[in-house]
């Protein structure tokens, strides 16, 4: 994509999608920070990864569906609306 976010064939780093993002490229993704991301962990929620011994590893796929989970819609009605 244009715009460097990734999609179902590249990664922002023009790899393949078969590689995976280490913490600090998922919080450059999900615009926040590695050290957020190890609170979620820790509470367990936020994006789903993989631990391999020490090394924590998140599937773009896991961002990108974490995104789509946590996307909020707006109803079209304005009942309750002041």
């Amino acid at each position: 994509m244009s715009d460097g976010t990734p999609n179902s064939t590249a990664t922002p780093s023009g790899a393949t999608a078969d590689l995976n993002a280490t913490p600090k490229e998922a919080a450059k993704f999900l615009r926040t920070t590695p050290e957020v991301l190890a609170q979620m962990r820790y509470l367990n929620r936020g994006p789903e990864y993989t631990r391999n011994g020490r090394r924590i590893l998140y599937s773009w796929a896991a961002l990108r569906a974490y995104l789509d989970a946590n996307t909020v819609r707006p109803s079209n009605s304005q009942s309750g609306a002041a």
